[in-house]
């Protein structure tokens, strides 16, 4: 049985703003998410499948070390 996440659980794993992962969930930029009145429930497995998702799409030049001045 899969588990599910409140947004302020979810914003918490993930380290962003509890209002970021109420945003993202209504734009349903989230899958895996159920609305249950006004309280979203989000399904851990599809939140981090997303989040892993998302990390590839990053652009490989903003990984790059920092270096600092000498």
């Amino acid at each position: 049985m899969d588990n599910y996440l409140t947004t302020e659980q979810a914003s918490q794993k993930l380290g962003v703003n509890l209002r970021t992962v109420q945003k993202w969930c209504s734009q349903e930029k989230i899958p895996g998410v159920i609305k249950m009145g006004r309280i979203y429930l989000i399904n851990e497995r599809e939140l981090f499948k997303w989040i892993k998702e998302q990390e590839k799409r990053v652009n490989p030049i903003w990984i790059m070390p920092k270096y600092q001045r000498v």
